[in-house]
């Protein structure tokens, strides 16, 4: 309460990159009209498309300021670019809700997270979808590092260690990779293997956790491991990558089938043109991309391949829980509007490893 849209705006620069591909498609469609305070009911206003945009890739941020951030850089887009289209975003508290709204036809669009995605891919058959673009590429690569110092050779050594992980919108299917990479070497899962796995807001904290020797290794892109060389040569002398995932896409968006052909063609027209004039180049920058791209079903093979080892290391791990019983981490709750979202429930079956939060004991789901 108080703060000027400039403000919040500043404030929340940082962490804008998890909004990623949601945020700049809203753009697209002109005039934000602030974020809804839970899911859309009923038919859309003539030139209104209904965005929603799921709880992962707005984890961590609160409500309004991300409405008065949100509005700040809509205005200074269309400022500069003309639309008879109102973009009305809807930010859902679990991502049941935002598939019961596209199922009722309540939202046009949604932007989420891949594994979320070709969970319902079948159900909802788009005829198209979209990537964010990064430096060239619309996909992201997991490392394992750890120091050099460690005596870390292989990772069966991390047994029982610390785990520093990075969790943005960016490494969403990391913890999958990760119960995959374990199940490879036949070792436990990540909550019986490693003592702690601790959840970094941000890629440089846990790069640093583990060249600082607070955690035995980390999980990071290898985009970020990359920079974090570039800013501190010593980074990229002290840290061994130990382990490497195939280059998956971490998040999509797509219309629903049945929307408007001619507004969906319309939007997707400016969504990929948007990196071609400055107004769009500096929307793209502040969520930390460099186009949007529409992708082919071969541009997912290798996240589906993941998701696909994943669920029958799940299932495995599932089996075995049964015949051992162990204590749980509860789930944290959805938070209420204008609150800060953390992490909430997601589709029934996919189940993560514990993860400790800032310290704080906490489950880590989809």
């Amino acid at each position: 309460m108080g703060r000027s849209p400039e403000s919040a705006a500043l404030s929340l620069r940082r962490h804008f990159g998890r909004l990623g591909l949601a945020a700049a498609v809203v753009f697209c469609s002109a005039a934000a009209t602030g974020l809804g305070a839970g899911g859309p009911g009923g038919a859309a206003k003539p030139g209104q498309v209904r965005f929603g945009i799921s709880p992962d890739s707005w984890r961590g941020l609160n409500r309004n300021d991300a409405r008065a951030a949100i509005d700040l850089w809509a205005r200074k887009v269309l400022g500069l670019r003309e639309s008879h289209l109102e973009a009305v975003p809807f930010l859902f508290a679990s991502n049941r809700e935002l598939e019961a709204a596209l199922r009722s036809g309540n939202i046009d669009a949604a932007s989420m997270l891949t594994e979320q995605f070709l969970g319902i891919e079948a159900e909802f058959a788009p005829d198209a979808v979209y990537a964010m673009v990064k430096e060239d590429s619309i996909t992201e690569q997991y490392v394992l590092i750890v120091h050099r110092d460690a005596g870390i050779s292989s990772v069966a050594g991390m047994r029982g260690r610390k785990l520093a992980l990075q969790a943005t919108s960016r490494t969403g299917l990391a913890p999958l990779w990760l119960e995959v990479l374990l199940a490879s070497e036949s070792l436990p899962g990540a909550d019986r293997f490693f003592s702690r796995v601790i959840s970094c807001d941000s890629p440089s904290k846990a790069v640093l956790q583990v060249f600082f020797d607070q955690a035995a290794a980390g999980i990071v892109t290898a985009r970020a491991l990359e920079l974090s060389g570039e800013l501190n040569p010593q980074i990229r002398h002290d840290l061994r990558v130990v382990a490497t995932s195939a280059l998956v896409v971490p998040a999509v968006f797509f219309f629903r089938s049945g929307f408007d052909r001619t507004i969906r063609d319309q939007i997707e027209k400016a969504m990929l043109g948007l990196h071609k004039d400055m107004a769009g180049r500096q929307v793209l920058t502040v969520f930390q991309g460099d186009a949007i791209r529409k992708l082919t079903p071969r541009d997912l093979q290798a996240t589906r391949d993941l998701i696909r080892d994943y669920a029958r290391v799940h299932a495995r791990l599932s089996g075995a829980a049964l015949s051992a019983p162990s204590a749980s981490l509860p789930a944290e709750p959805a938070a209420p509007a204008g609150e800060s979202l953390a992490a909430v429930p997601g589709k029934a079956g996919i189940a993560r490893s514990p993860i400790v939060r800032d310290g704080e004991r906490g489950a880590f789901v989809p």
